[in-house]
């Protein structure tokens, strides 16, 4: 899509990246963030995931970190550097609960979700960076791809909360 942009749309979306995705973003690492607590979930989605130890941490953190490597060789490097760091230590929360075995306490169908995003996250960083920094290797990574088949059954997939009972197959 990038070579079929012009020059004019480029910059619109990169503006767009930085002021409504990355700033609001950094104000939630930095705990600058404004949090309207009428809102249900305010303090959750605008910067309690930063320390979260769910799926929503590597939703909040993948798309950042995504959203960093899409823009930083032409613009904000040093900012988009800053954010994906940040990011990396702040997915340390929901990193440690696939340790030891790759579980994940949220069921099956958040496992999807968040892995989803995690792996948004790591590819990303490999391919635009060369290197995901050995997050793969993370005690509980390389064998979180079991964990849907051992927690499902012939009757579908034993799941938390608000999380659907079907069996991941995606």
């Amino acid at each position: 899509l990038y070579d079929y942009l012009t020059e004019e749309q480029r910059n619109e979306i990169r503006e767009g990246i930085v002021k409504l995705g990355l700033n609001p973003g950094m104000e939630a690492y930095l705990g600058t963030a404004k949090i309207n607590e009428t809102l249900t979930g305010a303090y959750h989605n605008r910067i309690g995931w930063k320390e979260d130890y769910s799926n929503w941490s590597f939703v909040c953190n993948g798309g950042l970190t995504v959203a960093a490597l899409a823009i930083m060789d032409e613009a904000e490097t040093e900012f988009c550097a800053d954010i994906i760091s940040r990011a990396i230590k702040s997915i340390e929360y929901p990193i440690s609960v696939l340790a030891p075995d790759g579980v994940w306490d949220e069921g099956t169908s958040y496992w999807s979700y968040a892995m989803r995003w995690m792996s948004y996250m790591y590819e990303s960083m490999e391919h635009t960076l060369g290197t995901s920094y050995d997050l793969y290797y993370v005690p509980g990574v390389p064998t979180t791809g079991y964990f849907p088949i051992y927690n499902s059954g012939p009757t579908g997939a034993f799941n938390v909360g608000d999380a659907s009972p079907d069996v991941v197959n995606n």
